[in-house]
């Protein structure tokens, strides 16, 4: 990048942060509630953005992870808008690297586009993903809300018109994203746990978009942003992790 476009990109990171944390402090108002200490204390997470995600937008979830005793890695970088398979591929080696460091397969959890780019890392690296998690993730490319199909063809046709850091149309339509693509589309071959938490008043991602028969569905209330921040979306992750690790429990044991 040139120095102008740098000090755009830090410009533009720094208000998404702004409004991060303003967005995201309204919502946490009132909305506590006493998750559970986790299955595995110390099971790693790698907790994945989604569209314009800051660590402020991220902070709710990951500060309850780590409250239930995980060691917590979170993934914002790019925030959500960039070339989607170079994202995937990204995060698998990101994920790669966390499990060798803890000695151990990490839990994989998304938000919104974030989860897309999770599903997709995690059949790069299997080995290294304990389970997947998905909250609001569009995992089917048809059934999104006008506001979710407006940003997208925002970011798509900056990124087109040279814009640095945004998706293009071939990320949409061309050979760029074309594995991504292909990954998102097929059955959920990887052996690992896969649950889908949806927000029933999501007007985002309705729940169509992210409905899989591979993945076990979870409904709590909340839209699309309650899914980081709400008491039930909370404790649906947290049944998720504890599920995830108590299979892996009893293998060890079989084994």
């Amino acid at each position: 990048m040139t120095s102008v476009q740098e000090w755009t990109h830090r410009t533009v990171r720094t208000g998404m942060e702004w409004a991060g944390c303003l967005v995201m402090g309204r919502l946490e108002t009132g909305a506590v509630a006493a998750v559970p200490p986790a299955a595995e204390p110390g099971a790693p997470v790698v907790l994945v953005g989604g569209v314009a995600a800051t660590m402020p937008v991220m902070a709710p979830t990951a500060r309850m992870l780590a409250e239930r005793g995980h060691h917590v890695s979170v993934v914002t970088e790019g925030m959500g808008v960039g070339c989607a398979g170079r994202a995937a591929t990204t995060l698998a080696d990101r994920v790669e690297a966390c499990a060798e460091v803890a000695g151990r397969p990490v839990h994989l959890v998304g938000h919104s586009r974030g989860g897309q780019f999770a599903r997709v890392a995690a059949t790069h690296a299997p080995r290294a993903v304990a389970s997947l998690t998905t909250l609001g993730s569009p995992l089917v490319m048809y059934g999104l809300a006008p506001v979710a199909l407006g940003l997208g063809a925002v970011v798509t046709l900056g990124g087109t018109l040279g814009v640095p850091g945004l998706a293009t149309v071939a990320c949409l339509l061309g050979a760029c994203c074309r594995d991504y693509r292909a990954a998102l589309a097929a059955d959920w071959a990887v052996d690992v746990p896969f649950t889908s938490i949806v927000g029933v008043g999501d007007r985002t991602v309705p729940g169509p978009a992210n409905r899989v028969p591979h993945a076990r569905e979870v409904v709590v209330d909340g839209d699309h942003l309650e899914l980081l921040t709400t008491g039930p979306a909370h404790l649906a992750l947290a049944d998720a992790l504890d599920r995830a690790d108590q299979v892996a429990a009893r293998s060890r044991i079989s084994a």
